[in-house]
C-alpha cells in the first residue's frame, strides 16, 4: 500500500494496512475500493506458498507461508512490490481457473514519486487477481450452461474467501463476498461480478 512522502518535520512513517486498502464499501451489490486511510499496525505480510491444480489441496503450513513471510522490513519501493508478484504467482496456494493466468507483471503503480508501499502489496495484487479471474470463469460457465464448472469455481471461492490468505489481505466485516456467492448458486452473479469490479 502506497505511502507518499511524510510532511515537513515528521519523523517516521506509519504503516498502511493491506485490510485497510482492500476494505470493503458497503454499496449496492457491494464493490471493493482501495482505501487510503493510515493504520498504524505491525508489518504483517504475505509471500509465495505452494503449487497449483485444477484441485488444490492448500495445507496449512502452506498458506502461513504465504500470509507471514517475508517480514524482513515492512516498507519496500515499486520495483520490490513487483518483485514480490512475480514471486507470489510463480508459486500460487490458490488454483487458477483453466486456461487463465496471472498478468506477467503486477499493475500497480506508485501514486507520486518516492511512493512507499507496504511489503504484502504485491501478495494482495495477486490474490485479487485470481478473485477477479476465478469470478470471471464462473460467471462465464454459468452463461454457457456449464452449471456444475461454475459451481466448482464457486466452490473454490468459498475456499479462497475462508483461507488465510484472504484473511490477510482483505477484511470482509459485511461478509458480502459470501452472500454474492450464494446468490451467484441461485443464477445471479450481478453482485459477485461488482465485486469483482
Amino acid at each position: 500500500m502506497p505511502i507518499n512522502e511524510l510532511p515537513a518535520g515528521a519523523d517516521k512513517p506509519r504503516e498502511l494496512s493491506r485490510r485497510s486498502m482492500l476494505r470493503m464499501v458497503a454499496a449496492v451489490g457491494g464493490v471493493i475500493a482501495a482505501s487510503t486511510s493510515l493504520h498504524a499496525m505491525g508489518g504483517q505480510s504475505a509471500a509465495a506458498a505452494t503449487s497449483q491444480s485444477a484441485t488444490p489441496d492448500v495445507s496449512s503450513s502452506e498458506m502461513t507461508q504465504f500470509v507471514d513471510a517475508p517480514r524482513a522490513d515492512s516498507f519496500t519501493n515499486l520495483a520490490g512490490v513487483r518483485s514480490e508478484y512475480a514471486e507470489v504467482t510463480t508459486d500460487f496456494p490458490l488454483a487458477l481457473p483453466e486456461q487463465t493466468e496471472f498478468p506477467s507483471a503486477s499493475t500497480l503503480q506508485d501514486a507520486a514519486p518516492n511512493t512507499l508501499w507496504e511489503r504484502g502489496s504485491g501478495a494482495a495484487d495477486a490474490f485479487m487477481i485470481w478473485v477477479g479471474l476465478t469470478i470471471a470463469a464462473a460467471s462465464q460457465a454459468h452463461s454457457n450452461g456449464q452449471t456444475e464448472q461454475s459451481l466448482l469455481l464457486l466452490d473454490e471461492l468459498d475456499e479462497g474467501y475462508a483461507s488465510p490468505a484472504r484473511h490477510a489481505v482483505l477484511e470482509d466485516v459485511g461478509r458480502y463476498f459470501p452472500a454474492a456467492i450464494s446468490q451467484a448458486r441461485q443464477g445471479n452473479f450481478t453482485g459477485l461480478l461488482a465485486l469483482a469490479a
